[in-house]
């Protein structure tokens, strides 16, 4: 769609300003600036052409932007308590050219202090957007061999909170009953791993249209120990088939595999271009055999193909169901078992002293900025397939023994009491952030609470915390949270009078610029709407950048949120 047209549909679906429309803010991603905006041609993301982004935000009638102030668990500015993006060799290994210009613009100046400075000079206000959990981000291998021993040293984790790295008993804890031991795992894998692998079969559990791809577009790799893998060159057969009872299957015959993790991986089609292949399931969707033509045991998985098919790791902590041959997804599987983790990385266990009093420490650092308000983001990278399987660290199940004068049973499917606690850890959380806070607003970008005993399934932000309530009841009574700018769902309903015990709480909602939903002319509609709208304070656009890229949609914005010849505050 050309500009002019976008423009046209702009003033088709502006007119005169809106009384009280919601005010619009936006959430800065400083990275992907420093990565990927292309103002300027230093080595660095040099700060006049971050005060010109800036500046368009103001003139487009943004007032408020929050500015996310970490790379996962890494900050993105001088700390005591966690590390600085880049230190000790942690950095993006897999996008080092874009990295580096990162650590040099943080060599050169503060983000914090540069953008509040900034933001005030064009009278916006300038928020600090911190993740309450995110931490543990992607996991990956170096790009260069001889950086092998630093990726092993920061677990192929780089962008992890080393202090979180260093005391792993703050991570929620899988439920012991789930723990295989030593002797299980390793007769499993004695067994599977026995012969070498001849034949694949993998099984779509879903009828789709026939499997485009060819032998010509799928390649195996290979690895010893989930690190390095190395591209399988002997001869195999391909072929696609439809199974007798209609699903289509792809088989890789004539292999003779003795590595443990074998992934697939094809040329990559366009993402815009649909799908043949998914993988559904961990167990039982695939079928793999040995030399002498028996099943064995394996797990499968899948990810992103980034950078190269030969260094990314096969993650068994987490599965998403994927589209294997839609861009460039990969998908793989461990012969036998792997050992599970027994933490839930990234997401740090509140009811550990030590695990909130890091937290706070991190937070206390960002009081000593002159931001207007506070933050805290649900949105995190980490994630496992089970979540409702975490929370059994000893000091929860302590708490639990003390609340109800019994054990917690690890293998009841009956566990509500036990998140209830981890949630009242989290409120208290909130309470003594927002005591440091210097009285300044403290938000929370939410998303409804499940009812009891369930997992709000169809929210992906809600489903990487399983059945954890989220007790909007207590934020407002106790004063921690002043603000709630929803995440999948609409809410005026939700957050009745009784909710909020009759305070003003302002309420929001929350637009991924990249989803399909907000992308081509549904922006430009769903910003119509949801500006005429009376109960919401307010829109957060996530995330700037595809603004700043995308100017006829900073002049939607402007038609609503500026009146005619309105000038910025220089």
């Amino acid at each position: 769609m050309s500009i002019r047209s976008l423009l046209v549909i702009i003033a088709a679906i502006t007119g005169a300003q809106l009384a009280a429309a919601p005010r619009v803010a936006t959430t800065v991603d400083f990275l992907d600036y420093a990565f990927f905006d292309s103002l300027g041609a230093a080595d660095h993301y040099e700060l006049s052409a971050w005060e010109q982004r800036i500046r368009e935000l103001a003139d487009a009638g943004i007032s408020k932007i929050y500015l996310r102030v970490n790379v996962c668990g890494q900050t993105l500015y001088p700390t005591r308590v966690s590390a600085i993006y880049g230190a000790d060799g942690a950095f993006h290994w897999n996008e080092g050219r874009e990295a580096r210009r990162l650590i040099r613009t943080l060599e050169k100046y503060d983000p914090l202090a540069e953008t509040i400075r900034i933001g005030k000079k064009y009278g916006l206000e300038v928020w600090a957007w911190e993740n309450l959990f995110d931490d543990y981000g992607v996991v990956y291998v170096p790009e260069k061999p001889e950086e092998f021993e630093l990726g092993r040293r920061h677990a192929f984790a780089p962008l992890r909170d080393p202090w979180l790295a260093a005391h792993p008993e703050c991570y929620s804890r899988r439920n012991p009953a789930l723990m295989p031991s030593e002797a299980q795992l390793a007769a499993v894998n004695r067994d599977a791993r026995r012969l070498p692998v001849a034949r694949i079969v993998h099984v779509n559990q879903r009828k789709l249209p026939p499997i485009r791809v060819r032998r010509e577009d799928v390649q195996i790799y290979t690895s010893s120990d989930n690190v390095l893998f190395r591209r399988y060159d002997k001869p195999f057969d391909f072929s696609t088939r439809v199974n007798a009872d209609g699903f289509n299957e792809m088989i890789f015959d004539g292999l003779e595999i003795s590595d443990p993790y074998i992934k697939l991986t094809h040329n990559g089609f366009p993402a815009d271009d649909g799908f043949t292949v998914v993988l559904e399931k961990q167990y039982g969707q695939n079928r793999v055999y040995n030399r002498d033509g028996e099943l064995i045991a394996t797990r499968w998985t899948a990810d992103f193909i980034n950078p190269g098919k030969e260094r990314n790791k096969l993650d068994f902590n987490r599965f998403v169901p994927t589209a294997w041959d839609h861009s460039t997804w990969q998908m793989g599987f461990v012969v036998g078992e792997e050992t599970p983790d027994p933490y839930y990385r990234g997401v740090v266990e509140f009811l550990v002293p030590a695990a909130m009093e890091h937290k706070v420490a991190r937070f206390a650092e960002l009081t000593t900025y002159p931001f207007d308000g506070f933050m805290f983001s649900i949105r995190t990278h980490s994630a496992v397939t089970d979540p409702e399987n975490f929370g059994f660290n000893p000091e929860v199940c302590d708490a639990y023994r003390e609340r109800y004068g019994a054990d917690i049973n690890p293998d009841s499917p009956d566990r509500a009491k036990l998140f209830e606690l981890r949630a009242e850890a989290v409120a208290e959380f909130f309470r003594r952030c927002k005591a440091i806070s210097g009285d300044r607003p403290v938000f929370l970008s939410g998303v409804p609470e499940a009812p009891p005993g369930e997992t709000l399934t169809e929210n992906y932000y809600a489903r990487q915390f399983g059945p954890l309530p989220w007790l909007y009841r207590r934020y407002f009574a106790d004063g921690s949270i002043d603000g709630v700018v929803m995440i999948g769902a609409d809410f005026p309903e939700y957050f009745t009078e009784e909710v909020t015990g009759g305070r003003k709480v302002s309420l929001g909602v929350f637009r991924e610029l990249g989803g399909p939903a907000t992308v081509g002319e549904k922006f430009f509609s769903d910003l119509e709407a949801l500006m005429k709208r009376d109960d919401i304070d307010e829109v957060e656009l996530y995330e700037t950048l595809v603004l700043s890229h995308n100017p006829p949609m900073l002049e939607a914005i402007r038609k609503f949120c500026r009146p005619e010849g309105e000038e910025n505050k220089k």
